[in-house]
């Protein structure tokens, strides 16, 4: 019903008209909240983030345990001992945890710019 059309009307329809008008003007509102609502945003942004990056870090582990699972097979097929090399790396799991943490660090970083 247009305004004009309001001359003519009962107070039941212009009190429907009224009615109509705000609940649309409250959807326009909850839409103009929801774009200028920069902090919960920035939060949606942010959790999308962490959970890009515990899936990539998951691929990363699975793929590590699954290269290690490879590279022993490979050891035993050709008569080599791997627990010797374990003695060996023994107390450098903090070294290989860094390095570990870099390398997953610097793909984190390169993804993120690829998609800037």
């Amino acid at each position: 019903m247009s305004a004009d059309g309001l001359a003519d009307a009962t107070p039941a329809e212009i009190e429907t008209e009224i009615r109509r008008t705000r609940a649309q003007l409250a959807d326009t509102v909850d839409e103009l909240v929801g774009t200028f609502d920069v902090k919960s945003r920035a939060r949606d942004a942010a959790a999308k983030k962490v959970a890009d990056v515990r899936t990539t870090l998951t691929g990363a582990a699975d793929s590590v345990r699954a290269t290690g699972e490879r590279l022993a097979g490979d050891a035993h097929a050709r008569g080599v001992d791997p627990s010797g090399l374990r003695d060996r790396l023994r107390g450098r799991e903090p070294v290989l945890a860094g390095v570990a943490a870099a390398v997953v660090a610097v793909a984190i970083v390169v993804a993120v710019g690829r998609r800037a």
